[in-house]
């Protein structure tokens, strides 16, 4: 117990410590704006272009928030949050009365107008102090409630809307002192009416006076009335008349007796005790008090205590009390006979007992430890290998070799000609190529033998070959020539030789086999994302279904999940309704832009939950997801199958595409991105640099595969799966030359029915609807204009601008040409922009502004 406070106590001492740190920057914060110093100028600077010059109202109120934060250290402040809301509706209403003052009839043009007026930014360096005495400057807050109001009710209602707004906050400021002095009021009333009722009840009882008076007079030897109490209406206790009793001595008033003479019951005698001092050596005589008099305390709360109230009425009854005074000093004198008088008796006081609940024992809080629901097991059969074609060997051995021996005798035979300084020494013969190794003579460089090799190419027949100066693991240089005979890998042989199956090998895939005759392959967490390009008859679409095959026989549909992009829809039409699909296959272009978006949504909220349980990436947060009992989380690769047709249907689909490739790595989301066209257009800079991991298979000039890869070479690749790869996995420098593994659709469609047969189908309900109205993100519309759903922003665009061309349009919002055509014409349809003639085409059309401020219209049609 002892731990617990002193946690708790830390707890709060840290608290109070943290508010009033904070309650310290906002004051110096405050302090460093009124003076327009160092960062207060900024400071000053940005409330005075939001509020005008009700900005000083503001950093008032910083101040007072700051001095309430010191003096309330931690403890609960509640109307401070009610009184900063009266503080901003003032703020609001004086900001708009200013710019009522400097605007009387305003349009929203006048609000850039005035805060043009007030300075640029660079005036915020400026350690002068705006001028808020010869000036009215209401702010861009104040510009817009005014603007607004008046273009609903007109000048005069504007200005009552805002002297109430004004007056509404200033009742909710002062509201504690109204309801104060309400009550303080209230309670003054109360006072008067109780003080007129008592003396309206004392009035009653005046006749008594006479008999009063006699008080100090001396006793006649007469009969005398005996001594009543007076009545009155006030709640007393019940008095009673009995009979004197034994013993006891009966005594009128004006009397002077002993005090056995006086006959009280013990109630009686006890409220006479409580009320007088403690009795002394003296004369005792029976006198009466005078009227009560009462002292009401002002209390500022409406509901009286019903306790005090009886307090007040018992001080009331004890007035009433005859007081008794004794002396011992005087004789006893003999009294008249005595009269049968009513001895007064008070009934006890009933006092009712006070319940005070028993307290309960604390409860121990037993915390119960997490129990982790044992999870059912379900058996997953994974596809087995005999559903793929086997290799049925190398059967052309010979002819390849037959050949290379020709051709490294014709190579050597070339050097001499040429007066090369090199010799080829050694020849491996690959699956499709044989590489030569080419060894230079110390005094000859390396470089020289690049200009002879379109030499080497037309007397070695006319072949395609391929000279790469740097051979990984080699002191010789390698040219390349293609082989007589071109041998098949089966993606069987590359599959079986993938390494064991486990939990950092589910992800590993095969590229292909190089020319050693190994398997190479790569782990796809690693890349994390992978680029492929290359031309029609490349083998592009057959790496493909390589890859999207290992991934589904070495994965469950609860490990892995396909997002597979179509928008040719035959090529991965095979892979419809399979159990790993994340949704239906899409197709259309807006639906890839929508699932791309929800995309980004998923990987944002995966980091939340990474951020939760302190994983730093998927892997991790399944580990801590199997101790917890949480639900572990799928990888999910994205394969896009021709990522050109998506750009030039959909050409703001690169952005969130950016996104997923600069974060989506250690929350578990890989990119296949696939093309046939790999122009700068289409593969950005920013793209490629956020693609790692590359494959060039043979595409159609030198230009595009520098683009790939940044220099030359795929351009000389034979097709049919020969490519380059880059990958620093395989290579740190350079490329690495491999034979892709061929892939037939039996093999595919075995697979696929296999997975059908035995898994159903369960795809995420996130990703089952891909309209535009369900994705969410900033930038989908559900509806069009003019034909285009981004006519709208371009618009606004181009009013802020001079001059405008296609490419311009093309380039800034990363559309296709010839959408960004089709809104150029749109452009021009409507007036914003003017076609110039031939000779000032190149510095594109002419946006139409008015003749007097080319400012104020722009600012007009941005709010239209």
């Amino acid at each position: 117990m002892k731990k617990e406070k002193q946690k708790i106590e830390l707890k709060e001492k840290s608290k109070q410590t943290f508010t009033m740190l904070n309650g310290i920057i906002i004051a110096l914060l405050a302090t460093i704006g009124l003076l327009n110093r160092s960062i207060g100028s900024f400071v000053t600077f940005g409330f005075y272009v939001l509020f005008g010059n009700a900005y000083i109202l503001f950093f008032v109120y910083l101040i007072l928030y700051a001095l309430v934060l010191l003096y309330s250290r931690g403890r609960k402040v509640n109307r401070l949050f009610i009184t900063s809301l009266g503080l901003i509706f003032i703020l609001l209403g004086v900001s708009g009365l200013f710019f009522y003052k400097e605007v009387p009839h305003p349009s929203f043009a006048d609000i850039g107008l005035q805060i043009k007026e007030m300075g640029p930014f660079k005036d915020a360096m400026s350690t002068s102090r705006p001028n808020i005495v010869n000036s009215y400057r209401g702010g861009l807050v104040g510009g817009l409630i005014y603007t607004l109001l008046y273009l609903m009710v007109q000048k005069v209602a504007s200005v009552v809307i805002l002297a109430f707004i004004i007056l509404i906050g200033f009742t909710i400021v002062i509201w504690p002192l109204i309801k104060r002095f309400y009550l303080y009021v209230k309670d003054y009333i109360n006072v008067l009416r109780k003080r007129q009722q008592f003396f309206n009840k004392a009035s009653q009882i005046a006749p008594q006076s006479a008999s009063e008076s006699r008080l100090s007079s001396k006793p006649e030897p007469i009969n005398r009335p005996t001594y009543q109490a007076p009545t009155s209406n006030v709640s007393v206790p019940q008095v009673k008349s009995i009979s004197t009793p034994t013993g006891l001595k009966p005594v009128s008033f004006g009397q002077t007796v002993t005090k056995q003479s006086i006959g009280l019951s013990p109630v009686a005698q006890s409220f006479a005790k409580q009320s007088t001092p403690e009795p002394k050596q003296e004369k005792m005589t029976l006198e009466r008090q005078s009227a009560p008099s009462f002292k009401y305390e002002l209390r500022f709360n409406l509901n009286f205590n019903v306790e005090k109230e009886a307090e007040t009425q018992l001080v009331k009854e004890e007035s009433t009390i005859p007081i008794v005074k004794e002396t011992l000093d005087e004789p006893i004198l003999k009294a008249t006979p005595p009269i049968p008088t009513p001895t007064p008796v008070v009934e006890p006081v009933r006092v009712e007992p006070i319940y005070v609940p028993e307290l309960e024992e604390e409860e121990e809080i037993i915390v119960k430890p997490k129990v982790r629901k044992p999870k059912v097991k379900t058996t997953y059969t994974f596809p087995p290998s005999d559903l793929l074609i086997p290799d049925a060997g190398f059967e052309d051995d010979r002819t390849n070799e037959r050949a290379a021996e020709e051709a490294l005798q014709a190579l050597n035979q070339q050097f001499v000609n040429l007066n090369i300084g090199a010799q080829a020494v050694s020849y491996t013969i690959g699956p499709s190529i044989t590489r030569f190794d080419i060894r230079m003579n110390d005094d000859e460089s390396v470089n020289t033998i690049n200009k002879y090799i379109p030499d080497l190419n037309i007397r070695l027949g006319g072949i395609h070959g391929r000279f790469e100066q740097v051979v990984a693991g080699k002191d010789t240089s390698g040219f390349e020539i293609p082989n007589k005979k071109t041998k098949i890998v089966r993606f069987r042989s590359c599959f079986e030789k993938l390494p064991k199956l486990t939990k950092k090998t589910k992800m590993i895939v095969p590229f292909g086999m190089d020319i050693s005759g190994e398997i190479i392959n790569g782990s796809l967490d690693e890349f994390p994302h992978l680029l492929v390009a290359g031309a029609t008859g490349s083998g592009k679409s057959i790496y493909m279904h390589s890859i999207l095959l290992t991934l589904i026989m070495r994965n469950t549909p609860d490990e892995l999940r396909l997002l597979i992009i179509d928008p040719k829809r035959v090529e991965m039409a095979r892979y419809a309704e399979m159990p790993h699909l994340l949704c239906p296959i899409v197709k259309e272009p807006k639906d890839a832009k929508v699932a791309f978006y929800k995309l980004v949504n998923l990987m944002e909220e995966r980091y939340l939950k990474f951020e939760e349980t302190g994983a730093s990436k998927l892997s991790e947060y399944n580990e801590i997801a199997e101790e917890e009992g949480l639900e572990p989380m799928a990888r999910i690769v994205v394969v896009v199958d021709e990522y050109a047709d998506l750009v030039e249907s959909e050409g703001d689909i690169s952005t969130p595409i950016l996104r997923l490739a600069q974060k989506s790595r250690a929350c578990g989301i890989h990119l296949i991105i696939s093309t046939q066209r790999p122009s700068v257009n289409i593969i950005t800079g920013t793209i490629k640099a956020n693609l790692p991991t590359r494959v060039a298979l043979m595409v159609s000039s030198a230009t595009d595969s520098k683009t790939i890869l940044g220099q030359g070479g795929a351009e000389d690749l034979l097709g049919y799966g020969d490519m380059l790869v880059d990958c620093t996995q395989l290579s740190r420098s350079g490329f690495t030359r491999i034979q892709g593994a061929f892939v037939e659709g039996t093999e595919i469609r075995s697979v696929v029915r296999f997975l059908k047969e035995n898994v159903e189908v369960n795809y995420y309900s996130d990703f089952l609807d891909l309209s535009e109205r369900s994705s969410g993100p900033a930038g989908l519309t559900s509806g069009l204009d003019g034909g285009d759903d981004r006519y709208l922003e371009i618009k606004q665009w181009v009013l802020t601008q001079d001059r405008v061309s296609k490419n311009k349009l093309s380039n800034t919002f990363n559309i296709g040409f010839n959408r960004a055509l089709k809104i150029y014409d749109m452009l021009i349809a409507d007036g914003v922009i003017v076609e110039t003639d031939e000779a000032n085409s190149s510095r594109g059309a002419k946006v139409v502004v008015e003749e007097s401020s080319p400012g104020e219209r722009r600012i007009e049609q941005f709010y239209e």
